[in-house]
């Protein structure tokens, strides 16, 4: 289910390529404390790639988060501010860039995606 989920953020990142939102980004979703899957985005000016495992080049930015937390904040039942206050979502690298996937997190949070992800599992 964590490939839906990301595959819905990298399609969305895509559509926002003028928006600013360039780099290379992995996201780590952990169950019970342990590494369950790794994703990436590559985000340029000319295009976009996304794949699952590490990135094929420098990171931007990784994000941490637990498999619920995960699916929190993409159903829009969380924040990314109050889940990384709390230590439960995790940002090393760039954060101007950190700040713009969050606001990426936000936009993916519509009543659509709300209704769709009530039931995701990872």
């Amino acid at each position: 289910m964590a490939e839906v989920k990301t595959m819905q953020l990298y399609q969305h990142a895509r559509k926002k390529l003028t928006g600013g939102l360039l780099g290379c980004f992995e996201l780590h979703i952990t169950k019970d404390g342990k590494l369950a899957k790794q994703f990436h985005w590559v985000i340029t000016k000319t295009g976009a790639s996304y794949g699952e495992g590490p990135a094929p080049s420098k990171v931007d930015v990784v994000i941490t988060c637990n498999d619920e937390d995960f699916l929190n904040l993409v159903a829009g039942k969380a924040q990314a501010p109050g889940l990384f206050m709390s230590g439960s979502l995790k940002l090393k690298g760039n954060m101007t860039k950190a700040l713009k996937v969050n606001s990426l997190f936000q936009e993916l949070a519509g009543d659509a995606a709300k209704k769709y992800l009530a039931t995701a599992k990872l």
